[in-house]
C-alpha cells in the first residue's frame, strides 16, 4: 500500500515494456545475469507447479507483509551461505533470512543493492512492487513447490498492484531455484495493468534483481519497468570464486529483534549484543565489543556506561552468537537513551554492519503509576520533529510493550491524534503476546467515536483500561482507522524503538518506517494486581544464576541458582531469535540453593539463552547444545 503522506516530488519516471539491457554484471562476488533476450541468455520454459503432488499454497498474505518461513527442501547456494529456509514477501521478494517488511517509500522500492538494517537484506526481488493480496474478489495466490532434493519453484499467481485503496490488473512469475546449477532464474508469464498511478513520480516503482546478507553486494536488472511476459531472467553463480570476505555483523542489542526496552533506574542493566558471521571465511580472531550508554538524540555517551568485552570462541560462516558484557551499568536518572553495540574484528571486510543500537527506556518507580513510552513527542506539533500516519479505512498501527517488572497492571493506552476538519473514529485493541503480533488473544477493545474528537486539533486520548495484568511477556496494542480523517501523530526524533507494526487487512507486518518514527501509542502501568506496589514485590529475590553443566550439553543439563529469600519465580528458554522453547513457573520456592535439570531431546543443536526471573530481576545466561 503507498503510503499516505509524503512531501518529496521526484522526476517523472514512465514504465516501460521493455529490458533495456539483455544482460549485466558481474557484482563483485561474480554473479551474473541475461535475460530470454540475450543470445546467450536462457530460454522461457513456465513450470506450471498448481495442482502438482507437494505444492503447497501459502496462507497468511495481504497488502505488505511478509510470512515465513518455509523449508527450501536442501540447502542452496546463494553468495557464500547456504541457506535452507525462506521467507515470502507480499511485495513481490523472496528472502533468505527473517525480513522486515518491505513496503513502499516515497521513491518507491528500494534500489538493489542497498545497505539496508539487517534484517531488510539477503532477498531476492522478481517483481518489487506494490501488490495486494487483500480484497474482495482479489484472485491473488502463492504457491511453492519443492522436490526436496535440488529445485524449488515459488510461483506468485494472478496477484494484483494495489490501486487506490483497492487493486487492478494481475501478474504471473516465479522463481526457480536449481542447486545443482546453483543458479536463480525469474520468468513472467502475465503482465496485464498498470502500477497506481501515483508511483509514475517516484524512482523506484518496480525493482528486478538480487542483494545478499550484507546488503552491499548485488545486482539490479531494473527499476522501472513491467517485465514482458513470457520472458526469462537468469543469475549466474561464478564459475569460480576468489573474493574472500571476513565480516562480522552486529545484528542487535537485548533481544534478536533489536527491539527497544524498558528498564528500572537505579537498577543495573548487563548489555547484550547479537553477532553474527556474515562473511564466507571462519572467524577465529577474537571479537571485541563495546557498548555505551547515550542520551536520546545525544553524541555523546553518559559517563561510566562504557563497557569492553572480547569474544574468543570463534564464528563459523553463518554462525550467530551472543556477546554478553561481564560488568553492568546502572541508570540513575529516568528517560529516553539508546545503547550502541560497536564491534572490533583485525581484518573486517565491511566495518558498515558493525554497529547495532537499540532504544532503552529508563523508567522511574517511585511513583504509583508508571508511563512506557518509546517516543519522545510533546507538544506543540513541529513538523521538524513529528508527522502523522495512517493507511486508510480499517488499517492502523501497532506496536508492543514489555514492562521492565511484573506482575504489572494496566491502568490506560493515551494516544496523540490529529484530526481534520470532520474527524473519523478509530479503535484501539489489547492483544497478548501468545502468538505472533496481533494474533493472541484479544484483552479489551475500545471505539473512540468521531462525535468525541474536536476537529481541526491536536487531541491527546487516554482510554482506561481495567483487568488487563501482564504476569510474564508483554501486550500488543492497534490503532485502526474508522475512516480517512483522523491520523496518529508520530515522533520522528531518534532514538527508535524498532517495535511498529503495520495493519492492512488485519494482517500485522513489521512497520516500513520501524527504524525512522515510532506511533505516539503510551502505556500507562499501576502497581501489580492484588495491590502489591511494586516497593514491595512479594516474588523471590535472586542472587546467582550459574552456568549450566554440561556446556556444551547434548542430552540433559542442569542449572543451579540461589534465591535470597522465597517466593515464585520464572525460568525460561530461548533460541538464538527469541522464541521461547521451554517455560516453567517456579512458585513458593524457599530461599536458598535450588536446581533444574533440563530435557534436551527436542533441542536443536545451536545456541540457547536460559533466563531467571524474580520480581524486578531477571538474570540470563547462554548455552550451548550440540547432538
Amino acid at each position: 500500500m503507498k503510503k499516505l503522506l509524503s512531501f518529496l516530488t521526484l522526476a517523472l519516471v514512465v514504465g516501460v515494456r521493455v529490458f533495456a539491457q539483455t544482460s549485466g554484471g558481474p557484482d563483485q562476488y561474480g554473479y551474473e545475469w541475461r535475460n530470454s533476450s540475450d543470445p546467450n541468455g536462457p530460454s522461457y520454459n513456465w513450470v506450471e507447479i498448481k495442482g502438482r503432488t507437494g505444492t503447497v499454497q501459502v496462507a497468511g498474505l495481504a497488502d505488505d507483509n511478509v510470512v515465513g518461513p518455509f523449508n527450501i527442501g536442501f540447502n542452496f547456494p546463494y553468495y557464500w551461505l547456504n541457506p535452507n529456509q525462506f521467507w515470502i514477501g507480499s511485495n513481490g521478494y523472496v528472502s533468505f533470512s527473517a525480513i522486515a517488511n518491505i513496503a513502499s517509500t516515497s521513491i518507491g522500492f528500494p534500489s538493489m543493492p542497498t545497505a539496508f538494517p539487517v534484517n531488510q537484506n539477503n532477498f531476492l526481488a522478481p517483481m518489487m512492487c506494490d501488490l495486494n493480496f487483500a480484497g474482495t474478489g482479489n484472485s491473488g495466490k502463492i504457491f511453492y513447490y519443492s522436490n526436496n532434493a535440488d529445485s524449488l519453484i515459488v510461483t506468485f499467481d494472478s496477484v494484483p498492484f494495489y490501486a487506490n485503496s483497492s487493486f487492478r490488473g494481475y501478474n504471473t512469475f516465479q522463481v526457480i531455484l536449481d542447486a545443482n546449477e546453483k543458479s536463480i532464474v525469474y520468468q513472467y508469464l502475465q503482465q496485464v495493468d498498470l502500477w497506481d498511478s501515483g508511483y509514475d513520480q517516484s524512482q523506484n516503482p518496480l525493482v528486478v534483481g538480487i542483494e545478499n546478507v550484507t546488503g552491499q553486494i548485488g545486482l539490479q536488472v531494473s527499476n522501472n519497468v513491467y517485465p514482458t511476459p513470457s520472458s526469462a531472467v537468469k543469475f549466474y553463480y561464478p564459475s569460480s570464486v576468489t573474493l574472500q570476505v571476513t565480516d562480522v555483523q552486529a545484528n542487535s542489542n537485548f533481544n534478536a529483534d533489536d527491539g527497544g526496552v524498558f528498564v528500572l533506574n537505579n537498577s543495573p542493566v548487563t548489555p547484550v549484543t547479537y553477532v553474527k558471521n556474515v562473511g564466507n571465511q571462519p572467524i577465529t580472531a577474537a571479537v571485541q565489543c563495546t557498548t555505551s550508554v547515550f542520551p536520546g538524540g545525544g553524541i555523546v555517551p553518559i559517563a561510566g556506561s562504557t563497557l569492553t568485552a572480547t569474544y574468543s570462541s570463534g564464528l563459523t560462516v553463518g554462525q550467530e552468537d551472543m556477546i554478553t558484557q561481564s560488568s553492568s551499568w546502572t541508570p540513575n536518572t529516568a528517560g529516553s537513551y539508546f545503547l550502541r553495540g560497536q564491534l572490533s574484528l583485525t581484518g573486517d571486510a565491511a566495518t558498515g554492519n558493525n554497529r547495532a543500537e537499540t532504544e532503552m527506556v529508563v523508567v522511574d518507580t517511585s511513583a504509583l503509576g508508571v508511563y512506557l513510552s518509546y517516543d519522545r513527542f510533546e507538544s506543540p506539533f513541529d513538523p521538524a520533529l513529528h508527522g502523522i500516519s495512517g493507511f486508510g479505512t480499517g488499517n492502523g498501527i501497532g506496536t508492543y510493550f514489555e514492562p521492565p517488572y511484573y506482575p504489572a497492571q494496566v491502568d490506560s493506552v493515551v494516544l496523540y491524534v490529529i484530526t481534520t476538519s470532520v474527524p473519523s473514529d478509530f479503535t484501539v485493541e489489547l492483544f497478548d503476546d501468545s502468538a505472533p503480533a496481533g494474533q493472541g488473544n484479544s484483552l479489551g477493545v475500545a471505539t473512540i467515536p468521531a462525535s468525541s474528537l474536536p476537529a481541526d486539533a491536536l487531541v491527546i486520548v487516554p482510554i482506561s483500561v481495567t483487568n488487563v495484568n501482564i504476569a510474564t511477556g508483554g501486550i500488543y496494542i492497534s490503532w485502526i482507522q474508522g475512516g480517512d480523517s483522523t491520523y496518529l501523530v508520530t515522533d520522528n526524533q531518534p532514538p527508535f524503538s524498532n517495535r511498529p507494526y503495520e495493519i492492512l487487512a488485519g494482517q500485522w507486518a513489521t512497520h516500513r518506517s520501524r527504524s525512522t518514527e515510532d506511533p505516539t501509542i503510551r502505556l500507562a502501568l499501576k502497581p501489580g494486581s492484588g495491590n502489591v506496589s511494586i516497593s514491595a514485590d512479594l516474588s523471590a529475590s535472586i542472587s546467582t544464576l550459574n552456568q549450566n553443566y554440561p556446556n556444551p550439553a547434548q542430552n540433559t543439563t542442569n542449572i543451579e541458582f540461589t534465591l535470597a529469600n522465597g517466593g515464585n519465580a520464572e525460568f525460561t528458554v530461548m533460541n538464538i531469535h527469541g522464541q521461547v522453547i521451554e517455560t516453567r513457573n517456579l512458585e513458593n520456592l524457599n530461599g536458598g540453593n535450588h536446581s533444574i535439570q533440563l530435557n534436551l531431546d527436542n533441542y536443536a543443536s545451536g545456541i540457547y539463552m536460559y533466563s531467571l526471573k524474580a520480581g524486578n530481576q531477571k538474570l540470563t545466561r547462554k548455552m550451548t547444545v550440540n547432538k
